[in-house]
């Protein structure tokens, strides 16, 4: 196991600065959400570049695409997939573009590109299908949940998705698994939704 952590470790430093650059990029060219035009068509472009198969558009959704590469062509081994979010969000940029990445979903397409690329990298060393679904208007409609619904996730062994927090961690729990009820009381405000608020 120390081995295989070893080189996985070895291949993520070796494509640091290609994620750093992925990351900057989609910083660079915030849009907000469904209209991810040039983030999206970006990835795309990344991932198509180092030899994975993309399906994009993808679900009829414009801007989320899935990406694909498989270490045999039999495909006898586990599915792992990840999440990329690259929208923006609307009134927390400068004077000349008012919408910027406050929520850090630069850093998460990036990482999830890296973590993609990386196990790709040394797919050598086993059997299975990687897959990178481009999830659009994270910030507005959540299509993770349309994906769900139609179906994206079956077939999958293992999903993962980042989010940026205080501290790294595996392991954390999940509120969206756990039932909470809720009464709030005052103004509706959502950074995406009602910026003004």
């Amino acid at each position: 196991m120390e081995e295989i952590k070893q080189i996985i470790c070895q291949a993520e430093d070796k494509i640091a600065k290609w994620a750093e650059e992925i990351s900057d990029y989609i910083y660079n060219n915030p849009e907000l959400s469904d209209e991810e035009y040039k983030s999206s068509a970006y990835l795309v472009k990344k991932l198509r570049s180092i030899g994975f198969n993309v399906t994009y558009p993808y679900l009829g959704f414009d801007t989320s695409f899935k990406a694909e590469y498989c270490s045999d062509n039999e495909h006898n081994g586990k599915t792992v997939a990840f999440l990329a979010e690259y929208d923006a969000l609307p009134g927390y940029g400068d004077a000349h573009n008012k919408t910027a990445h406050a929520c850090g979903h630069n850093w998460i397409a990036g990482s999830t590109m890296a973590a993609a690329r990386s196990l790709k990298d040394i797919s050598r060393y086993f059997n299975g299908k990687i897959i990178l679904f481009g999830t659009q208007s994270e910030e507005k409609t959540g299509s993770k949940v349309n994906f769900a619904e139609l179906g994206a996730f079956d077939n999958i062994d293992a999903v993962l998705q980042m989010h940026l927090g205080r501290v790294n961690c595996v392991d954390t729990t999940a509120m969206a698994m756990t039932d909470y009820t809720f009464e709030f009381y005052g103004r509706a405000a959502h950074a995406a939704k009602e910026p003004e608020n």
